[in-house]
């Protein structure tokens, strides 16, 4: 059973090469300008407006940067070192074009280039006066190439781990050359943002922290992500999907391609709110530890047999929906029997699933013997209404107290 579990899992799944595909344009009705043209090799771009009144930003290089707007020097910068104006001003520096998307405003071209190193290889949008203040990127665009770039905090300055400013909420799409971004740090990079589309996500050169918590909120319907962190304890996918219900939820699927998850240990709401998620990605949850609302509200999840007998460290889970958003797609789910189970929390959440009489049945026979009134609660799956004293017994002698 723990075969066709775990085959039944992966079938379908894509984790090898994948195809290339278009570069990403804007519609040509937004009368938008093409921030890839012309670019130079290692710089970064980006398309701004006025919707909001002040733009800035910090960028990282050895050698310091230099600033571009409309094809011509603004300044010159030490690498790290903040680079800030307001709207208003740039129109007595350069013509602004004309925009018609998302409403009518005047934009300009922002690029960043090194000015001796070979790329840019860091970059945080975060022209922060007061908390909450908003700024608007519309575009932004990578030409680094084979340099990786450290993209943790990009779209939002952060103090003591709470979102303080520069929102650029208005971000629309994120480009990158032959769509992929080799990234050496990426931590909470691009929250909120109503983002069409994405490159590739090279993980391969990081050695810093991979922790990418809310950056696929409001995308297209897929996203890839590519290649394994240097330093695989450093993997966190806690929120790494989550669609938050403040945006468009439209995500799909996940691509990995070779991404080796073995090591990860936190999986707390990493596909939490997914209405529009059809298929899970082929993880290894060998080192799992934390899956509280791993999967919540997949109403659209197509039939999905989970195996995770050999996660011998879990210690909560949770793949639940709701009365009005139940996931029926999780039809099979077995647990290890050498796992603790030892959060203060609701051990196991599988309310509102497609867990039949027999699938319940096979979860109740995989759960280990606990002596803490360890919790699982089955409201709403689909056989709870079926068990009967047997069935559940076979949970409550060791030690579960079931919720049906």
């Amino acid at each position: 059973m723990q075969n066709a579990l775990k085959t039944n899992l992966l079938s379908g799944l894509s984790t090898g090469p994948l195809a290339a595909k278009p570069a990403w344009q804007p519609q040509a009705n937004w009368q938008w300008p093409n921030i890839r043209q012309n670019i130079n090799e290692g710089a970064v771009a980006l398309l701004i407006c006025d919707a909001y009144p002040y733009f800035g930003f910090k960028a990282e290089a050895t050698g310091g940067y230099k600033v571009y707007i409309n094809g011509e020097l603004y300044s010159a910068y030490s690498s790290g070192a903040k680079c800030s104006f307001a709207l208003a001003d740039l129109e007595e520096i350069s013509t602004p074009y004309n925009i018609s998307y998302p409403a009518a405003h005047k934009a300009y071209i922002i690029e960043i280039r090194p000015q001796t190193a070979p790329a840019i290889t860091k970059l945080i949008c975060d022209y922060h006066l007061a908390p909450g203040e908003q700024q608007a990127a519309l575009w932004l665009h990578f030409q680094t190439g084979k340099y990786p770039v450290n993209i943790s905090y990009i779209g939002s300055y952060f103090l003591s781990g709470i979102r303080q400013a520069a929102w650029n909420n208005t971000l629309k799409a994120i480009t990158a050359k032959d769509n992929a971004l080799k990234v050496s740090s990426c931590t909470h990079p691009w929250p909120y943002f109503e983002t069409q589309t994405l490159p590739v996500l090279d993980i391969s050169s990081c050695t810093a922290s991979f922790s990418p918590s809310g950056c696929i909120c409001g995308i297209a319907s897929s996203f890839t992500l590519k290649g394994t962190a240097l330093n695989k304890s450093n993997m966190n996918f806690a929120g790494a999907f989550y669609q938050s219900s403040s945006i468009s939820q439209t995500l799909e699927r996940v691509l990995l391609n070779n991404v080796d998850t073995s090591a990860v240990k936190n999986w707390s709401q990493t596909h939490q709110n997914s209405p529009k998620l059809k298929l899970l990605p082929s993880y290894d949850f060998m080192a799992a530890e934390d899956m509280s609302s791993f999967l919540t509200n997949a109403i659209n999840l197509q039939d999905t047999y989970l195996d995770l007998s050999y996660a011998h460290n879990l210690k909560i889970l949770g793949i639940y929906g709701t009365a009005t958003n139940r996931i029926d797609g999780l039809k099979g789910l077995k647990v290890s029997s050498l796992a603790p189970f030892s959060s203060s929390a609701l051990q196991i959440n599988v309310r509102y699933t497609g867990l039949d009489h027999n699938a319940l049945r096979i979860l109740f026979e995989s759960l280990p013997q606990v002596s803490a009134a360890q919790t699982i609660d089955i409201t709403g799956a689909l056989g709870a209404e079926d068990l009967i004293e047997a069935d559940l017994s076979i949970a409550t002698a060791k030690g579960w107290t079931v919720i049906y």
